[in-house]
């Protein structure tokens, strides 16, 4: 691949997208940061660029810099609008994948001719980093996805009609809001291996176009292949057109059209997207490679919670979940041995006998959609007004999944899977604490953010986490773990994929979801 069009900067763009996603979020995508966001690009950073000459390491403010990266996914229309308004096409050169925000500390030189060309206009857009919620326009009923409001549009539209700027680049900020999420599969991890093969999909596909006609067919991408397709096109315009016009046979390059979004049966998408898997079969045989393998294909929308900033209004933290009665009963039950399932990779597989009224407190905490919707959990608990418990249902027993491993035994950092095997769970994650360790903590790392959480083991507490969201491992302190001691818990457990959503055991299994392979250890709890 690199001898075509060079290494591919996966990781860059990815931790591009997580920047503008923690720092930007709602408030650029589709908020009140994007009409001026769109008037500075075009005002002020284009000039800049151009004035400066190309090669220049500049590296814009953060709003910015996501203008100037939505523009560049239309890279036919981006080389027109710049040879006709610069006479060049301008180049990010090292800063295709770079924004400063007010967070950082500012490049001083990008800084300096900024103020010297600009000394009115700040560096950084006020209100920006700031967590004020943006008003949302209606979902698409076709696609699915959130738009921008009636204000905001407007707003959008007027910023480029004062500069001449006829691309909507508003509405391809909405869509391309989702595009993380996407592309934050686990299919996506592993940056040398992902990078390789995606790569090489990719080559593939500019070859299908290739050999069927680039005009002929609208071929639809798998994710992988439009991660790799993305970063190509964003870190030289000019380089990928001509690469792909030589490699597609297609003359001015690979135009690249994100506006087909809709998703509804016979639409074009959708249409285009079995058309694509029936020419890859063709060439590659159905078994060897599917353009469709698993991981890297649609998701679904994102739920709201992807678009939260601060992840601690996420994850939820119960204390006393449990009484001291429940947690001594179920205690009771670990202690015997024919509820031991079998071995995992940080201690004992078993089951757990608890009441149906547990059961049920536990079902509403991993079902954890409902409290993101706005439902307090202590609401989700409740019984509608006027009707009493199901007395006699909820002193039934019903098992649920538990493990209890060696105290002083960390777990390192993962991704929980079903039963410890194949593809990382997409749902929620739930562990209930039985026993009081001093000096152990889980760790939530937000996988968007990076920042950590830590939850310390305590008896009766609940923690329940989006698994897309988290990675987590257990630190323990040395010094303060008992050698002796178990840590016990119900849990790790997650609804299953199916439509009734059976709670099932999970853990990390041995060389998956960052354990590192090799006998890890890589448990849940």
């Amino acid at each position: 691949m690199e001898e075509f069009i060079g290494p591919l900067r996966f990781d860059e763009h990815k931790a591009f997208l997580r920047v503008v996603h923690s720092r930007g979020g709602d408030a650029l995508y589709l908020g009140p940061l994007l009409p001026r966001a769109i008037k500075r690009y075009l005002k002020h950073w284009l000039p800049l660029v151009a004035s400066e000459g190309d090669g220049a390491r500049l590296i814009p403010p953060l709003d910015v810099a996501w203008v100037w990266h939505l523009h560049r996914l239309a890279p036919r229309r981006y080389a027109v609008y710049c040879n006709e308004r610069f006479g060049r096409v301008l180049e990010p050169a090292e800063a295709a994948f770079k924004a400063q925000s007010a967070a950082d500390e500012a490049d001083g030189e990008t800084r300096r001719l900024w103020e010297k060309h600009y000394a009115d206009e700040p560096f950084f857009q006020r209100g920006e980093g700031e967590s004020s919620p943006a008003e949302w326009g209606p979902r698409d009923p076709l696609s699915n996805q959130t738009t921008l409001c009636a204000e905001i549009k407007t707003a959008c539209a007027a910023a480029r009609s004062e500069h001449g700027f006829d691309y909507d680049v508003e509405t391809c900020s909405a869509r391309q809001r989702t595009f993380l999420w996407q592309v934050s599969q686990p299919a996506f991890s592993g940056s040398e291996g992902f990078a390789a093969a995606a790569g090489e999909r990719y080559l593939q596909f500019l070859g299908l176009m290739k050999k069927h006609g680039c005009e002929e067919h609208f071929f639809v991408p798998s994710y992988d292949i439009d991660f790799a397709w993305h970063t190509h096109m964003l870190s030289s315009t000019t380089c990928y057109l001509r690469e792909t016009e030589a490699l597609a046979d297609a003359p001015g390059g690979v135009d690249h059209d994100d506006s087909v979004n809709q998703r509804h049966e016979d639409s074009k998408l959708h249409l285009g997207w079995a058309e694509t898997k029936e020419l890859w079969a063709s060439e590659h045989g159905d078994a060897a490679d599917p353009i469709d393998r698993t991981g890297v294909t649609y998701r679904g929308e994102p739920p709201d919670w992807w678009f939260e900033a601060d992840g601690s209004a996420i994850f939820r933290v119960l204390d006393c979940f449990l009484s001291e009665e429940e947690v001594a009963n179920a205690l009771e039950k670990l202690s015997c041995e024919a509820n031991v399932r079998g071995r995992a990779h940080s201690g004992f597989d078993m089951g757990c006998q608890v009441s149906g009224d547990v059961m049920r407190r536990l079902r509403e905490q991993i079902d954890a959609e409902g409290a993101v919707e706005g439902r307090e959990p202590a609401e989700l608990a409740q019984p509608p007004a006027g009707q009493e418990p199901q007395q006699e249902e909820e002193q039934e027993l019903v098992e649920v999944p538990a493990r209890v491993c060696p105290a002083s035994k960390s777990v390192p950092q993962h991704k929980d899977k079903p039963d410890g095997k194949g593809a990382a769970v997409g749902s929620w994650i739930c562990v209930v604490y039985l026993t009081n360790q001093p000096g152990s903590a889980l760790v939530l790392v937000d996988d968007v953010t990076g920042r950590e959480f830590r939850v310390p083991v305590v008896a009766g507490r609940l923690c329940c986490w989006p698994n897309a969201r988290f990675s987590h491992r257990v630190d323990v302190d040395a010094a303060d773990a008992e050698l002796a001691s178990f840590r016990s818990m119900l849990g790790p457990m997650a609804f299953s994929h199916s439509p009734s959503k059976q709670i099932v055991y999970t853990e990390g299994g041995c060389g998956g979801g960052g354990c590192g392979g090799g006998g890890c250890g890589g448990g849940g709890g």
